[in-house]
């Protein structure tokens, strides 16, 4: 959409250009004042944490490329199970603790160390 708005605002003697944007309402994750560590078991990488961002964000910052559609937690294309940890549900802010649950990286932000079945 931005490159849309770009290329409107420099198209001459245009009409206004009317557009709609949606995303997810994310809930601001608290940094947890100590790094803590997501390991993805089935490729034996890992990658570190403040919490203050969803999952996918810090897996993309860290170089990892994992699957997902989009981003705001409907498609479930980001969904894997964790298998220990916490992490907290960015829409909701529902902490969950108990292993092998599904949740999804772009809406969830890590509570303590983690392991995905990634």
């Amino acid at each position: 959409m931005d490159g849309v708005h770009a290329l409107w605002a420099t198209a001459p003697d245009t009409a206004a250009l009317h557009s709609g944007r949606f995303g997810a309402a994310l809930r601001p994750a608290l940094p947890l004042g100590s790094p803590v560590q997501v390991h993805l078991s089935r490729s034996a990488r890992q990658f570190g944490t403040e919490g203050t961002a969803p999952l996918l964000l810090q897996a993309e910052a860290a170089g990892l490329a994992l699957k997902h559609g989009c981003r705001i937690g409907i498609c479930r294309a980001c969904q894997c199970t964790k298998r220990s940890g916490t992490v907290q549900n960015l829409q909701t802010g529902e902490l969950c603790s108990a292993p092998d649950q599904p949740i999804r990286l772009c809406i969830s932000a890590a509570r303590s160390d983690l392991t995905l079945d990634l």
